[in-house]
């Protein structure tokens, strides 16, 4: 971790020195960045600005706006949904899968009116889910687009028909995050676009950077600052070379949470679907007693925040007023029950064996 941290004080004092970190176009770090993942992921990659970014302007590129519709799963981070409100189209829900919480394929047909451009594919906690092979089927007989959210699954591979290939490639367009709270990540909010067609890949590049083909003689699209920064580019350069070992010191983590809680009360562990590689982002548990679990572990690490649990997604997408509350509880009945029922056990790169022993020997008492 040392290492890491001093290779990250460097990459981050040279920008600083070189005084480029100003310049809007034209960045070295941003280029240089751009190759590494684009070699890493098998697919030309673009910097922007955050996940959100990536989502909004992938939409953007793909002509969706006022008037289209946009199928969504009910369940998961608000940015889903919002970037499709923010472009001016709707959000239509569809419910989620209860294995891996991924949208349903069988359930996007549907959902396919004549004003629907788009469905947006998630993956989620680390796990990618090979039912985006499904997924395509629809949207390519339906003529529509599929955009793949691989916010949190930067570094996770699947075997699609045989072929080993990086989350995040496979749909139409990917999208992943690289914000603070992730793995692979910048303290900040940081961001890549995957894009398949090359005319919709030059859209997205001229709208991140204001809408330019040749700064300040040519723009034709309007555009926005959603460029990836100099700095966060140098850190991601930096933590890069580092990233294999993080993923196999959580690989290992998961392994002892689910050899020491198998069995335990009415937990469903996470597991790696058989063609994948999990990256482990996050470690969720599902409980019919999560409300009572996370109360007994706030209580017991009330003086080690570190080890407290927390819930991601807690109400399903669906029920948010942003969206109109158009639905009601039981119109997604997984995205109900798994929202009531995720747990995220404590999960980083300096957790120590005698914290994990802790928490798991915290959730069996409580079952006990």
């Amino acid at each position: 971790m040392a290492a890491e941290k001093n290779a990250v004080k460097k990459a981050v004092a040279n920008v600083i020195e070189s005084n480029i970190s100003g310049s809007v176009f034209g960045r070295q770090c941003v280029k240089k960045l751009e190759i590494l993942l684009s070699d890493k992921l098998g697919a030309s990659v673009l910097g922007v600005g955050g996940g959100t970014d990536a989502l909004v302007l992938v939409l953007k590129a793909l002509g969706v706006g006022p008037g289209d519709e946009v199928i969504v799963p009910a369940f998961g981070c608000v940015a889903i949904a919002s970037c499709v409100s923010w472009v001016g189209a709707t959000p239509i829900f569809s419910d989620i899968r209860k294995n891996d919480f991924v949208l349903d394929p069988g359930g996007i047909a549907e959902k396919i009116t004549p004003r629907t451009k788009a469905v947006i594919f998630a993956h989620f906690f680390g796990q990618p889910a090979k039912s985006i092979k499904d997924a395509l089927s629809v949207t390519r007989t339906q003529g529509l687009f599929l955009i793949e959210d691989a916010a949190q699954v930067f570094g996770a591979t699947s075997e699609i028909d045989g072929v080993w290939k990086s989350a995040g490639i496979i749909g139409d367009a990917g999208c992943f995050s690289f914000s603070s709270t992730k793995l692979f990540s910048v303290p900040g909010s940081a961001g890549a676009v995957v894009v398949n067609d090359a005319r919709v890949k030059e859209k997205v590049d001229q709208m991140r950077l204001y809408g330019a083909k040749s700064p300040y003689y040519d723009h034709p699209v309007v555009g926005i600052g959603a460029g990836l920064d100099e700095i966060h580019a140098a850190i991601l350069i930096a933590k890069l070379p580092f990233l294999d070992y993080w993923l196999e010191r959580r690989r290992e983590l998961a392994y002892i949470y689910t050899k020491t809680l198998s069995g335990v009360g009415d937990l469903i562990l996470p597991r790696e679907e058989e063609g994948t590689t999990r990256i482990w982002y996050r470690y969720v548990i599902r409980t019919k007693r999560r409300d009572a679990l996370l109360k007994y572990l706030q209580t017991i690490f009330k003086s080690t925040p570190r080890l407290v649990p927390f819930v991601r997604y807690p109400v399903p997408l669906s029920c948010f007023s942003a969206f109109g509350s158009r639905h009601a509880k039981g119109d997604f009945p997984n995205a109900d029950d798994i929202s009531s029922e995720v747990l995220c056990l404590p999960m980083y790169n300096a957790m120590s064996l005698e914290d994990l022993d802790k928490e798991c020997g915290s959730i069996k008492d409580f079952f006990n």
